[in-house]
């Protein structure tokens, strides 16, 4: 692509730092309110807001077309495009092109999406616990800046890639949404049958993890589990699997499944004996208790083996268990097929933008 006609600007020389408060957001007709968490991470749709009674204190106005960044913590990277009126919290900076003809409005979220805009706005963040962006330091970012028919090609592409994310991401929630209710659909359905009822103890034994300290751990093909997944590799096991875990400290009731051999942290309790039950399915049986109601009162959540002990199931016979196991895990691997392709339909948009926005316009 030529840069003919491109010219080096200052990221102030051609945004405004809108700050423009409202008082009464009443009289205003102003209904939806954003905190920095109703900004998702990667996605410049806003997709969720609070209602006008909530935040008081957010009186930030921003408006169609302007672009909203968090400035709290800027290493979440949460930059959003607005597609309606409304006042945030003052953790957010409202940006606006100076002159349209100039700076299209749409490409702006895109810059701030960029690698070196980032690394930018966190280098010249203040403070410890919650660093905040300095719209001073912002300001002198420098890029390099196309002629306007050039900003609507790169424009194009870059709404192409985001209309293919966004895609993914509808199929992808729709397919979590299909899973979960299959499996509610399972659960009820084994409630009302004439099944014999047990205790979760006599249809899976859970134990609690093993120690494994990063000086002891040796890389080899080994997943090691911890409360929230994978947290690295190792080269023996505890278990030869199939293995079924839950989140025991910290993150409770996080259910992980794993065909093959794996080492469980203390942070998770795994199940040592399934008691001639298919795994896969009370892996999904599982699914159906509402841990939430473990560890509230901690302020580090613990779960406790012998509560989950006592829970009781009506457990169908092992043929049944296979068909269901087998249809949910067809549903979970779809799940995980959309979730794949989500995950590279966004890094694809990243690395676009950081092709034009890193590459091109330094």
């Amino acid at each position: 692509m030529s840069q003919q006609g491109w010219t080096t600007v200052k990221f102030g020389d051609v945004v405004e730092n809108v700050r423009h408060n409202i008082k009464d957001r009443n009289a205003a007709g102003i209904d939806r309110v954003l905190g920095l968490d109703d900004i998702e991470t990667g996605n410049l749709h806003v997709t969720g807001w609070k209602d006008i009674d909530s935040s008081p204190s957010f009186r930030t106005h921003f408006k169609p077309t302007q672009t909203l960044f968090g400035k709290r913590r800027a290493y979440l990277r949460k930059v959003a495009y607005a597609e309606f009126e409304g006042v945030c919290t003052q953790n957010i900076l409202v940006f606006e092109t100076k002159n349209p003809e100039v700076l299209l409005p749409e490409l702006l979220p895109f810059i701030c999406m960029s690698e070196s805009f980032m690394i930018d706005a966190v280098k010249h963040s203040t403070g410890s616990l919650f660093p905040n962006a300095n719209w001073n330091a912002i300001r002198d970012y420098e890029f390099r800046l196309p002629p306007i028919d050039i900003q609507y090609k790169i424009l194009k592409i870059l709404e192409s890639a985001r209309e293919i994310l966004d895609s993914y991401r509808q199929v992808s929630q729709l397919s979590q949404v299909a899973l979960k209710s299959s499996i509610t659909s399972m659960c009820q359905k084994l409630k009302n049958s004439n099944n014999e009822e047990k205790t979760l103890k006599e249809i899976a034994f859970f134990r609690r993890g093993h120690d494994l300290s990063k000086r002891k751990r040796i890389v080899g093909s080994i997943p090691i589990y911890g409360a929230n997944g994978i947290s690295g590799f190792h080269n023996e096991s505890i278990s030869l699997g199939p293995g079924v875990m839950t989140g025991r400290s910290g993150t409770i009731g996080k259910l992980h499944y794993c065909d093959g051999p794996y080492w469980p942290l203390n942070t998770c309790l795994y199940v040592e004996d399934f008691f001639e039950n298919n795994p896969k399915f009370i892996y999904y049986l599982l699914h159906s208790i509402n841990f939430s109601q473990f560890g509230a009162a901690s302020a580090v959540p613990t779960l406790n083996r012998n509560d989950l002990f006592r829970i009781k199931f009506k457990v169908p016979s092992l043929d049944v268990q296979e068909r269901y196991a087998h249809q949910l895990t067809h549903i979970q691997q779809f799940c995980d097929y959309v979730s794949n392709m989500s995950e590279i339909a966004a890094n694809t948009l990243s690395f676009l933008i950081n092709h034009f926005f890193d590459e091109v316009l330094k």
